[in-house]
């Protein structure tokens, strides 16, 4: 990895989060939500309220985050299929909630 590597995410953080103005970020891989929890506190966006913050790989340690993301304990293969299945057909499965993403 470059040695510039964590200044190019903070910056691709700072850069991508107000444009998009994103609901939600799903991470498969959830060791850059470190990352994400400080770019969007630095722009003012409270995580929990203003954006949700997911994991498909459950990592205890990030429970400490404040408010902690909601990390799924299905396994990545089993998550894709579940969401191209609702992809391609919305109206017969309930939307999220059949995928497991639930407050």
């Amino acid at each position: 990895m470059p040695n510039n590597f964590p200044a190019a995410i903070h910056g691709l953080w700072r850069t991508l989060l107000p444009v998009k103005r994103a609901d939600a970020v799903v991470f498969l891989d959830s060791s850059w939500m470190l990352s994400l929890y400080s770019a969007a506190w630095r722009a003012g966006i409270r995580v929990g309220a203003a954006l949700d913050v997911i994991g498909f790989d459950y990592r205890p340690v990030l429970e400490w985050l404040d408010p902690p993301p909601r990390m799924l304990k299905v396994p990545v293969k089993r998550m894709v299929k579940r969401i191209q299945r609702w992809l391609d057909h919305p109206e017969r499965t309930e939307g999220f909630e059949r995928l497991g993403i639930t407050a």
